[in-house]
């Protein structure tokens, strides 16, 4: 089959709708080579251990009303397609660069992958690249960028950059169903902890996020985090960070009582 291409023929497009075969994006390499986890960075915690560390009842509500078995088996085939999406969505965003996937698919369907969740995948990539970044993302710094902040965290930003004229954090996400805004705290303190990771390491003055997301039925949905909100969760995240902190200096004072006493045993 012969490829169609986008009109200036660097691109092959089939895989995309109409309206999206000539998006271009900008992509400007300034910090990349900030973006680089310390060789020691086994120490550090992952963003992800802060957003676990907030409770969701209504996640324990369905799991109880679904059943064991059920939710594992609907939050695994979550998992898979969100994996694909956000696959399909970073070599999407690097071909319209014209930085590489120039001739080649966004999803390289993986043997034994179900074609289902490649086809859904690619259609929620497709919805988010037309309502959330086409005419809006006018500059690429990184995707998938390696981000710390001091030696306390660390974490990969799905995309960041400079989003309707300002520096900002985009973070894409999955969902069988719409979310309300109420529901996704943990999404916002991830961005506020992304920000100040970013602004750490390559000293930007990143204050604005968005959650571009798209459910399993094709429906968009963007969050907006900035101004008081934005603050506010900042000062959520460095909370939480020194709640940890502090959990993890009792522990380790414990480790090294208990080694002091071993000392003074074998006295």
């Amino acid at each position: 089959m012969k490829p169609i291409r986008s009109k200036d023929g660097l691109l092959t497009v089939r895989m995309y709708p109409q309206d999206c075969r000539d998006i271009r994006f900008v992509y400007n390499n300034k910090y990349e080579s900030l973006y680089e986890w310390p060789e020691d960075s086994h120490l550090l915690l992952s963003s992800s251990r802060i957003n676990d560390s907030k409770p969701n009842p209504g996640i324990k509500k369905w799991r109880q009303r679904v059943g064991k078995e059920e939710a594992e088996r609907i939050s695994e085939e979550s998992l898979r397609i969100g994996t694909l999406m956000h696959t399909y969505l970073e070599k999407s965003v690097w071909k319209f660069c014209n930085v590489k996937y120039q001739n080649r698919p966004p999803i390289m369907t993986p043997y034994k992958k179900s074609p289902y969740e490649v086809e859904k995948a690619s259609a929620m990539g497709n919805i988010i690249l037309q309502e959330g970044l086409k005419n809006k993302l006018q500059e690429v710094w990184g995707m998938e960028a390696h981000v710390y902040f001091d030696h306390y965290l660390r974490g990969m930003i799905d995309l960041v950059g400079v989003y309707n004229k300002k520096p900002c954090i985009i973070d894409f996400k999955q969902t069988r169903k719409p979310k309300k805004r109420e529901w996704i705290d943990n999404y916002f303190l991830q961005l506020a902890c992304y920000g100040m990771a970013h602004n750490y390491l390559c000293k930007t003055k990143i204050e604005h996020g968005i959650i571009l997301m798209c459910s399993h039925d094709l429906q968009y949905q963007e969050f907006k985090l900035e101004g008081k909100e934005w603050k506010h969760y900042c000062h959520a995240f460095l909370k939480e960070l020194k709640k940890y902190i502090k959990e993890e200096y009792k522990i380790t004072k414990k480790r090294l009582d208990g080694i002091s006493q071993t000392i003074k045993d074998l006295i």
